[in-house]
């Protein structure tokens, strides 16, 4: 799972590369029209916009909030996201690769600590609007929202067909009915797999689906777009860009009882 990917590795999905191990020289920055943030594309030359580069890390598991999503920017959205720890090694060198390719000597991530210990990890996330939450109707005249708990309706998932990652890589915005799950990869890294069972990112999709969340300790390679924007807010320290790693699924490599 080492290898950088991307046009070196053809028998996969040209797009999907290690940002640890891939050459910044076949990488861009790019702003689409009408968007704030910078997008990590595929080198381009010509004027037609370049195609999104899809990343992997591979991560050993803090918390996980997939197969259920977790509110943490409000009710009327979805918040879909795994926080994991990166092999020590490959976060420096992928932190490196980024810093390259965007121009910033500094970028701040998106951390997340869990417990009283504050284990940090990084925060893979997608924002969905939640079309299936119902809104409160306001009243003629009023300008604001009855106070009051409210319990948002269980949201609509897998109600299209599971889509491949070059499908996944073009998408701009997400919506409650997109494809951003856990499948089941454990087959392919056993000790006892047979040598002719490889594993293919382009074939993610066609894996298992997990219907559980993944567990602490369990190790998982995430699959991200790398994206920044400008900030000025203080808990970057002194980064006046952040990073932000837009998931668009997982794959289980092992769980914490196997290893």
């Amino acid at each position: 799972m080492l290898y950088a990917g991307g046009r070196a590795n053809p028998e996969d999905d040209p797009f999907v590369i290690n940002p640890a191990r891939y050459d910044p020289a076949d990488a861009m920055p790019y702003t689409f029209p009408g968007a704030k943030a910078t997008v990590l594309c595929a080198k381009n030359a010509s004027d037609v916009a370049p195609s999104r580069l899809i990343c992997v890390d591979v991560v050993i598991v803090l918390d996980c909030n997939i197969v259920h999503w977790t509110n943490v920017y409000g009710q009327d959205k979805l918040t879909k996201q795994l926080v994991g720890v990166p092999m020590r090694g490959e976060h420096e060198r992928a932190t490196a690769f980024f810093g390259t390719v965007f121009g910033h000597n500094k970028l701040g991530m998106t951390s997340y600590s869990i417990g009283q210990k504050e284990a940090a990890g990084i925060a893979y996330r997608s924002v969905v609007f939640n079309a299936a939450t119902p809104s409160t109707p306001k009243k003629p005249g009023l300008g604001f929202t009855p106070r009051g708990p409210r319990t948002p309706a269980a949201p609509r998932m897998n109600a299209t067909p599971t889509r491949s990652l070059l499908d996944m890589r073009d998408k701009t915005a997400w919506a409650h009915t997109d494809d951003i799950g856990l499948w089941d990869a454990r087959e392919y890294f056993c000790a006892n797999k047979p040598d002719l069972l490889v594993y293919r990112h382009e074939d993610l999709t066609s894996l298992p689906r997990l219907s559980q969340e993944l567990q602490s300790g369990d190790i998982a390679l995430v699959y991200y777009s790398a994206s920044t924007y400008q900030t000025t807010s203080t808990s970057y320290y002194s980064a006046k860009h952040v990073m932000s790693h837009n998931l668009y699924g997982v794959a289980l490599l092992a769980r914490r009882n196997d290893v």
